[in-house]
C-alpha cells in the first residue's frame, strides 16, 4: 500500500479500529497519511490498530480514544515494523497501554520515529510507547504531554523486555521527570543536533533520516522523507510553468522551457535581480521560487538621425537601407541611432556609442561615404545593420586638392630601404624576431587628404595601430585619398621579421631575485628554486611581487600582468588561507619560459571579541566594553525572560549563547537571540565567540538577577550574596579561572570548588540520571539517586573539590553504612571513593574528578575502597496465605532470590495461581482481586507454576481484572482447567484468542 493520504476521517469500532485498516498483516505501508478522529475500545490506533506487516515513511494526525486496552496515536499494538513515521494527534487511552505512537510493542521494531501529540491515560502511559514487552525501539523521542495514574513516563510507562537505544523524551513539554527507558532533556537540548549525536554507536543519521531546522517541526529533529518542499516557478513575463512538490533533500526536474515572444530564455534563477543561476542538481531544503530569465532579441532602430542631410526614404525599423545627400561645405556629419530596446548595443562605422547620443564625426570625402550602424540585441546573437550612403557633392567655385602623395613615412621598428621621398611607393625593411608587430606613421603633404593603413583610418603625422608581423614577408599599404576624392596613392613596405635561427637570442629565463612586500619566502631564494611559501597576517590583504631578470632581454609576468623587472607589480589582493601568485619569465627567444609560483598563506582572524552586546530590558554593570568579559544585571520581577544581542568584532567569528551551562546555541552576528527564560534569583548567560581560526574564544559572562515576587526595589528582591561560595542550586556553575564557588541540585548534592583548583574558567552542570538500566545490576541497591556531574574540560582537579550527597538511611541495614561510588566509564563499573563522613542523611567525600556519583550501602567490616559494590543480605519473605498452597515452595525460592515481595491483599485461597517469573517484579494477588496495575513480564524459559504451564515455557502473561490474561505475542490462550486452580496454556487461533480475551 502506498501513497494513500486520507482526510478527516471519523472512525468508531470496538476492537481492531484504524484510520487506514482495523489490522495490518503481512503488509507493507508505504507513504500513507491519515487526519481525523478513530474511537474504539481495544487496539486502537491513528493508522491502524494492530500491526505485523511493516510501516515506512507514514503518519497519523488523529486524535484517537481507546476506552479500555492498547491506544496509540499510530498504531495500538505493534508486532511488526515501524520505521522514520510519527504520529501528532491527542491520544487519549482508557485502563492500560497508552502511547503518543504505539500502546504496546510485544516484538518487531520502531526506529527513527516520533510522537507530539497529548497522551492520557490511566497506567502505563508513554510519551512514545505505553509499554515495551519485547522487540527494539531506537533512535526515536516523544514531546507532547503525558499523564496518568501508574507507571507514567515521558518516552515509556513501562518496560519489561526487549531493548532500546538512543531514544529521548522533552522533559519539559512532556511534564515527566522520569521514564521506563530513555533519556530526558530540557526543550533547548531537544532542538540541539548535538543531543542526538552523542551516543556514537547510535548516532542519529542527519544526512539521510532527519534534520533539525527552527522553522520546521517547532524546532525539533523531524523526519526528512515526510517534508515537502515547493518549488515555484515565476516566468516574468513568459507561459506558465506548473510548481513542483519535492520531497526534503530532493531536487526539482528542469521544467520544459517556457516561451515569451521577442525574447530568448537564458535559465532560471533564485533571486528576483537574476545573479544567481539555479542548478537543477541542488538539494532542496526549503520552498524556493525561481525567476526566468529572459534576453531581448530586438535589434531594431527606433529612429535615426543626421546632423547633416536627410534620411531617403524616411526612416522605418524595418527598413535598413537609407541615402543621404549634403553639400560640399558638409566636411563631416554625426549619426544619432535609438535603440528601441534600451538592452540592445549599437556602433557606428565599428565605434560603440550609447544607444540614443549622437556618434563620433564621421569625416565626408566629396562623392559617396557609407555610414554603418550595427545594432546588437541583447541575446549577443540577434544583429541588424543599417546603411546610409550620404553623397557630399563636390564643389562648383574652388578646385578641389588632387595631392595625394605623403611628406613622411616612417616604422616604429626597423629602416625604410630606400630612404622616404614622396615619389617613391615601394620601401622595404627588416626586423629581428623579437619584434612582434609595428605601428606605422604617415604624414600627407596636403592637409586635405586622407590616409588609410591596411584599410584602417589614421590621422596624419600620428601612430596606426599595431600591425603584427609574421616570420618573413610582412606587406603594409598606406593608401592616401586627394582632397577632390578621386586622386589615390598607394604605398607599400614589405617588412621581413627574422626567424628565431638567424640571430644569437637570448634563452635565459631566470629570475636573480625575488621579493615580496610582505612575508618570507621559503625557503630563501635561489634562482634554480621555483616554488615558494609564505605566510602571512590576517591585517595583510594583499601584497606586491618585485622579480629581477637574470638576463635584462627576458619579460616577466605576475599573475598574467606585465612587470618591468626589479619595480614592484600591482597589489595582488589576499583571501584568508593559500593564494597562489605565478611569475611567468619568458626569455629574449620567446620560446624558453620559466614559471615560479608563490603560495601565500593568509592567516584567519583571530579576533574573538564583541564590538557590542546588549541584554534586552537590563542593563549592564559595568557598560560593555570588548575588553571585559565579565557583567551583572538586575531585572524586575516581571521581566520573564530576556534576549541576547552581541555583535562580533570581526564578521568572521561565530557567536552562540547558552543558559546557565546549558549546551550553547548558535546565533546569527548582530540579531537577538530567542527568548530566555529567567528564574527567580541568579542566571547565567555565557556568549561565546570563536574566532575565524576556529581555535581563538572568548567568553563573556552575565549575570543577570531576576528579583522576587512582590520586591519593591528597581533591580528586584533577590539580593546575590557577596560570599562567592553561596551555591549555584540550579545545578549549573560557571567559574573564570581561579575563583572558588559552589554549585547544587537542591539539596541533593553539592560541589565546592575551593581557590585554584583550575587555571582554566569552569562550568560545571549536575543532572540527574533517570534510566539507570544500563548502570545498575540486579544486585546494585542504591541509597540515593545516580547522578552526572560534568565539566567543560577533561583534565583533573589540580586540588580536591567536595562532594556532598543526601541518601536514605533507612535503605541501610543495621550492619552496613552509607558510601560514595563514582561510575568508571572504561570498566564498567562502580568504584569506592574512600574517606567519606557522614553528617545525619548527607555524606561527604573529595575527589579530583567529575563522573556519575551515588550512594551505595556498603559492609563496614569489608576492605573499603576494593572497587565494587556488595550485595546486601537477602531477606527472609514469609507469606501469610500460601500454606499448602501446590506453588509453595516456587513462590518462596523466588521471594529468596529477591525476584518477588508481598502485598497486602486478602484473599481466601489462589484459586487462580499467577505464573511466576523470573523477570517478574510485582506482587502476586489473589484471584479475583487483581488491580489494572498488576502486570506480569515474564522470560519465559524461567517460568514456574503448575507442571502444565512450566511445560508450555509461554511467557509475557499480562493479568487483568478477573484473572483475565494475554500471552505475549497473542498466540496462545490461558485458561483455567479445574476448581483446582491450575492453569495451562494452550495453542490457539489468533482471532479466537482475541475474541476470548474480549469475552
Amino acid at each position: 500500500m502506498t501513497n494513500v493520504r486520507l482526510d478527516h476521517v471519523n472512525v468508531t469500532g470496538n476492537d481492531y479500529v484504524g484510520g487506514l485498516a482495523g489490522e495490518l498483516s503481512s503488509v507493507t505501508v508505504n507513504n500513507c497519511i491519515v487526519t481525523g478522529n478513530v474511537t474504539g475500545v481495544d487496539d486502537i490506533g491513528g493508522l491502524t490498530g494492530w500491526l505485523d506487516g511493516t510501516i515506512n515513511d507514514s503518519a497519523a494526525s488523529v486524535n484517537v480514544t481507546g476506552s479500555h486496552y492498547h491506544t496509540g496515536g499510530l498504531v495500538g499494538v505493534n508486532s511488526g515494523t515501524i520505521n522514520g513515521s510519527y504520529a501528532s494527534g491527542r491520544v487519549s487511552g482508557g485502563a492500560i497501554a497508552t502511547g503518543g505512537l504505539a500502546g504496546q510493542q510485544y516484538s518487531g521494531s520502531i526506529n527513527n520515529s516520533y510522537a507530539s501529540g497529548s497522551v492520557s491515560g490511566n497506567s502505563q502511559v508513554g510519551g512514545l510507547i505505553g509499554i515495551q514487552d519485547g522487540g527494539s525501539i531506537g533512535n526515536s523521542y516523544a514531546s507532547g504531554s503525558v499523564g496518568g495514574n501508574s507507571y507514567v513516563g515521558g518516552l515509556s510507562g513501562r518496560w519489561t523486555r526487549g531493548s532500546n537505544d538512543n531514544s529521548f523524551y522533552d522533559m519539559e513539554s512532556t511534564g515527566q521527570s522520569a521514564s521506563a527507558f530513555g533519556t530526558g532533556k530540557l526543550t533547548a537540548a531537544m532542538k540541539d543536533r548535538s543531543t542526538y549525536e552523542e551516543d556514537i554507536d547510535h548516532q542519529w543519521d542527519f544526512n539521510n533520516v532527519w534534520v533539525i531546522d527552527p522553522s520546521l517541526n517547532n524546532g525539533y529533529p523531524d523526519l526528512q522523507a515526510m517534508i515537502s518542499v515547493a518549488a515555484s516557478f515565476d516566468s516574468n513575463g513568459g507561459s506558465a510553468v506548473a510548481s513542483q512538490t519535492v520531497k526534503y533533500n530532493g531536487t526539482a526536474a528542469a521544467p520544459s522551457i517556457p516561451t515569451k515572444n521577442g525574447y530568448k530564455f537564458e535559465g532560471w534563477y533564485s533571486d528576483r535581480e537574476l545573479t544567481q543561476a539555479f542548478l537543477f542538481t541542488t538539494q532542496m531544503t526549503s520552498d524556493v521560487t525561481l525567476y526566468a530569465k529572459w534576453m531581448s532579441t530586438n535589434a531594431d532602430l527606433s529612429n535615426l538621425t543626421l546632423s547633416s542631410g536627410t534620411l531617403d526614404p524616411v526612416f522605418a525599423s524595418e527598413v535598413t537601407s537609407y541615402t543621404a545627400s549634403v553639400g560640399y561645405a558638409v566636411e563631416n556629419v554625426t549619426v544619432t541611432p535609438t535603440v528601441a530596446d534600451t538592452t540592445a548595443t549599437v556602433k557606428v562605422n565599428g565605434i560603440d556609442m550609447t544607444g540614443s547620443s549622437p556618434s563620433g564625426t564621421v569625416n565626408l570625402n566629396v562623392g559617396a561615404n557609407t555610414v554603418t550602424v550595427l545594432v546588437t540585441a541583447e541575446d549577443g546573437a540577434t544583429k541588424k545593420t543599417y546603411t546610409i550612403t550620404v553623397t557630399r557633392e563636390p564643389s562648383s567655385n574652388i578646385d578641389l586638392s588632387s595631392n595625394a602623395d605623403l611628406s613622411n613615412l616612417t616604422l616604429s621598428s626597423g629602416t625604410l630601404d630606400p630612404v622616404f621621398a614622396s615619389e617613391v611607393t615601394s620601401y622595404t625593411a627588416s626586423v629581428g624576431y623579437a619584434v612582434e608587430n609595428v605601428t606605422v606613421t604617415p604624414t600627407v603633404a596636403d592637409t586635405t587628404a586622407t590616409v588609410k593603413v591596411n584599410g584602417i583610418d589614421v590621422a596624419s603625422g600620428l601612430p596606426g595601430g599595431a600591425v603584427n608581423l609574421s616570420v618573413g614577408a610582412n606587406v603594409i599599404t598606406v593608401l592616401v585619398t586627394a582632397e577632390d576624392g578621386a586622386t589615390k596613392k598607394t604605398y607599400t613596405i614589405t617588412v621581413t621579421r627574422a626567424p628565431s635561427g638567424n640571430i644569437d637570442l637570448s634563452s635565459n629565463a631566470d629570475l636573480s631575485n625575488l621579493t615580496l612586500s610582505s612575508g618570507t619566502l621559503d625557503p630563501v631564494f635561489a634562482s634554480e628554486v621555483t616554488s615558494y611559501t609564505a605566510s602571512v597576517g590576517y591585517a595583510v590583504e594583499n601584497v606586491t611581487v618585485t622579480p629581477t631578470v637574470a638576463d635584462t632581454t627576458a619579460t616577466v609576468k605576475v599573475n598574467g600582468t606585465d612587470v618591468t623587472s626589479g619595480s614592484a607589480s600591482g597589489a595582488v589582493n589576499l583571501s584568508v588561507d593559500a593564494n597562489t601568485i605565478t611569475v611567468l619569465v619568458t626569455a629574449e627567444d620567446g620560446t624558453q619560459q620559466q614559471t615560479y609560483t608563490i603560495t601565500v598563506t593568509r592567516a584567519p582572524s583571530s579576533n574573538a571579541t564583541l564590538s557590542s552586546l546588549t541584554v534586552s530590558d537590563v542593563t549592564l554593570d559595568p557598560a560593555f566594553n570588548s575588553g571585559t568579559i565579565s557583567y551583572t544585571a538586575s531585572a524586575a520581577n516581571s521581566v520573564t525572560s530576556t534576549t541576547v544581542t552581541p555583535t562580533a568584532s570581526d564578521d568572521t567569528a561565530s557567536v552562540a549563547v547558552a543558559v546557565d551551562g546549558g549546551a550553547g546555541t548558535s546565533i546569527t552576528d548582530g540579531k537577538p537571540s530567542a527568548a530566555i527564560p529567567l528564574s527567580v534569583g541568579p542566571n547565567t548567560i555565557t556568549v561565546v565567540v570563536k574566532a575565524e581560526d576556529d581555535s581563538t574564544t572568548t567568553t563573556y559572562m552575565i549575570t543577570v538577577t531576576r528579583a522576587g515576587a512582590g520586591s519593591n526595589n528597581n533591580g528586584g528582591g533577590f539580593i546575590p550574596p557577596s560570599d562567592n561560595n553561596v551555591p549555584a542550586i540550579n545545578g549549573a556553575l560557571t567559574l573564570p579561572p581561579g575563583q572558588a564557588g559552589k554549585v547544587s541540585l537542591g539539596d541533593a548534592i553539592m560541589i565546592a570548588i575551593p581557590a585554584d583548583a583550575t587555571d582554566k574558567e569552569l562550568r560545571i552542570t549536575i543532572a540527574k540520571i533517570a534510566d539507570t538500566q544500563k548502570l545498575l545490576t540486579k544486585t546494585d541497591v542504591p541509597a540515593s539517586q545516580v547522578y552526572e556531574v560534568a565539566k567543560n574540560f577533561p583534565e583533573n582537579f589540580s586540588k580536591p573539590v567536595t562532594l556532598s550527597m543526601a541518601f536514605d538511611p533507612a535503605s541501610l541495614k543495621s550492619n552496613q553504612t552509607a558510601a560514595v561510588f563514582y561510575y568508571d566509564e572504561g570498566k564498567q563499573e562502580w568504584v569506592e571513593v574512600v574517606g567519606g563522613k557522614i553528617d545525619g542523611n548527607h555524606i561527604t567525600v573529595e575527589v579530583d574528578h567529575l563522573a556519575k556519583f551515588s550512594v551505595f550501602p556498603v559492609s563496614p567490616v569489608r576492605q573499603a575502597g576494593t572497587g565494587s559494590v556488595e550485595a546486601p543480605t537477602k531477606p527472609v519473605i514469609t507469606f501469610s496465605d500460601i500454606s499448602g498452597h501446590w506453588a509453595e515452595a516456587n513462590i518462596k525460592q523466588a521471594a529468596g532470590e529477591g525476584r518477588l515481595r508481598g502485598r497486602n491483599i486478602q484473599a481466601e485461597s489462589y484459586r487462580d495461581a499467577c505464573r511466576i517469573c523470573g523477570d517478574a517484579d510485582e506482587r502476586i494477588a489473589a484471584a479475583g482481586q487483581w488491580s489494572q496495575t498488576d502486570v506480569y513480564g515474564c522470560s519465559g524459559d524461567r517460568s514456574m507454576g503448575s507442571e502444565s504451564s512450566r511445560a508450555s515455557g509461554r511467557s509475557g502473561y499480562h493479568y487483568r481484572q478477573r484473572g483475565r490474561h494475554v500471552p505475549s505475542e497473542c498466540r496462545d490462550y490461558a485458561r483455567r482447567d479445574g476448581d483446582d486452580g491450575r492453569e495451562s496454556a494452550q495453542p490457539r487461533g489468533r482471532n479466537e484468542c482475541r475474541s476470548r480475551l474480549r469475552g
